[in-house]
């Protein structure tokens, strides 16, 4: 398969053919439909992020269709699914108890395992995936694992926002933009500010 490749860092990715992924017992292998871009790959690919080296590929906002699915996988052939930043084994005290992003034998695709920006990737713990609908377009699904799961993580389980509160958001990346986002489609009755800085 072809993938982008990190050789240097804060070089440009090295297009290559590469072998294709196993297939996981406990997971599939996504033909990748989209890929997004996050600052976690920009800090790879700086060399900033002690999982990444010569040889790594990053990418882990991504949806694909399974084209290869193993003995204990939930999904089959066929299956058009979404990813999320973190797969959790779904079996340690962690995961059964909503806290996967700790799991203590998590895979996060594109930071010590092969990710996304490659025509396949290969998923362990396939649980973690659900279904992209039909109506939702691949490259605005890619970033439903990661950026949106960030912001509504944070608003819902870290800070607990209540009707009545204030929620202020500065900064205009990726998930500051999702913040930004929940007002218009998060009916609780908060008040919402958000910065951004003039260009």
């Amino acid at each position: 398969m072809r993938a982008a490749v990190v050789r240097d860092f804060n070089a440009d990715l090295a297009i290559e053919t590469v072998e294709d992924p196993a297939c996981p017992d406990t997971g599939v292998v996504l033909e990748v439909a989209a890929c997004g871009i996050c600052r976690s790959d920009h800090h790879g690919w700086t060399g900033k992020h002690p999982k990444i080296e010569n040889g790594s590929i990053l990418g882990h906002e991504y949806c694909g269709t399974v084209v290869e699915a193993g003995p204990k996988a939930t999904h089959k052939v066929g299956d058009r699914l979404i990813a999320p930043f973190i797969l959790g084994c779904g079996t340690c005290p962690a995961c059964r108890t909503g806290v996967s992003n700790t799991c203590a034998d998590q895979i996060v695709p594109g930071f010590g395992w092969p990710g996304a920006y490659a025509q396949y990737v290969g998923v362990p713990f396939d649980h973690n995936l659900v279904a992209l609908p039909d109506g939702i377009a691949p490259a605005l699904a890619a970033g439903l694992g990661c950026r949106v799961t960030t912001a509504w993580h944070a608003l819902t389980d870290r800070a607990a926002v209540q009707a009545g509160e204030w929620v202020a958001v500065h900064g205009t990346g990726a998930s500051g933009w999702q913040f930004s986002c929940w007002p218009r489609c998060w009916a609780r009755g908060s008040s919402w500010w958000t910065s951004w800085p003039k260009s």
